[in-house]
């Protein structure tokens, strides 16, 4: 069996990745399209970045206070919720960034 540390830093990894499929699908959509599937790739790397650190303490107390699956669930639980939390309160300077990104090139 996959050790849960293992199994959360997957998850955490499966998070940043599926964020290609909404790149590769808004490539023949609108520029907003774009610019969204951008921010939600730059929301869950700066997220997966913030949260490999945390990986090895919180899966050992989640694992310790539940089974192997709910410490899994959990964690990508806290890591989603991490995220909206930690953007929530900057959302208006992130969109200003992707603006300016989107004015010279970049997405």
């Amino acid at each position: 069996m996959l050790p849960v540390e293992a199994a959360v830093a997957i998850v955490v990894g499966a998070n940043v990745g599926s964020t290609s499929t909404a790149l590769l699908s808004s490539l023949a959509m609108s520029r907003a399209a774009r610019d969204t599937a951008f921010a939600n790739l730059l929301f869950n790397m700066t997220g997966a970045l913030l949260f490999i650190p945390l990986i090895g303490p919180l899966s050992a107390q989640l694992d310790a206070a539940a089974s192997a699956a709910m410490a899994v669930a959990t964690a990508h639980l806290l890591f989603n919720l991490g995220i909206a939390l930690l953007f929530l309160p900057i959302l208006p300077r992130v969109e200003a960034l992707v603006a300016r990104w989107r004015r010279v090139g970049v997405s």
